[in-house]
């Protein structure tokens, strides 16, 4: 965290099957000065969210491999794919 604070909340996958239905599993507040992880494939399918409601809060994120394609969950428990992309140009 670089400015202020985010919340961080994780779900697991549904073990039951049922397509896209996301369970919660924990949920922490970052502060400024803290770091987190999440490590695959427990906490992959995560949401963040400004727990500053009156200021903009800032995160840093280094992955350890290049991610191309991911999904995007809705609290439904629908989901769509997502791609990233990136610039290799400073």
């Amino acid at each position: 965290m670089l400015k202020n604070r985010m919340r961080f909340v994780n779900y697991t996958v549904d073990p039951s099957g049922e397509e896209g239905k996301l369970l919660l599993s924990s949920s922490t507040v970052a502060s400024a000065g803290s770091a987190t992880t999440v490590l695959p494939p427990h906490c992959d399918v995560h949401r963040m969210e400004n727990a500053c409601s009156e200021e903009i809060s800032m995160t840093a994120h280094c992955y350890g491999k290049e991610i191309r394609n991911f999904n995007i969950y809705q609290l439904s428990g629908a989901r769509r794919p997502g791609e990233v992309s990136y610039d290799t140009e400073r």
